[in-house]
């Protein structure tokens, strides 16, 4: 049995995540290189590329443009996303991941067939 492409799954959680208060200028004000929208994105791409050390996420985002892209960062570091983590709003996740959820929730809905 052929798995799933890696890239095309972290497309389809890109392209699916629903607007969020993470993405407001508001919220990002204080942050020049990392938004908090797109802390959740990156990590949301370590765990679909098993990235288990800042090390590796490093390499991994330096090896494609489409990941600096969709991060909106030009380069990244491990120690960067370690300060970046700890002053992370996870209320504001806990809002995303229930949105997300509920949106996965109603196409599957949609989608049965009886």
């Amino acid at each position: 049995m052929k798995s799933v492409d890696q890239n095309i799954v972290a497309r389809q959680y890109f392209s699916n995540l629903p607007p969020s208060r993470l993405e407001c200028p508001l919220v990002n004000y204080a942050y020049e290189k990392l938004t908090e929208y797109s802390l959740v994105k990156a990590l949301i791409l370590a765990d679909i590329m098993q990235w288990r050390s800042w090390e590796t996420f490093e390499k991994g985002i330096r090896l494609k443009a489409y990941y600096k892209r969709e991060l909106e960062v030009a380069s990244i570091s491990g120690s960067h996303l370690s300060r970046r983590l700890a002053g992370f709003d996870t209320f504001a996740l806990a809002d995303l991941l229930a949105a997300f959820a509920k949106k996965v929730l109603a196409y599957t809905l949609s989608n049965l067939r009886f």
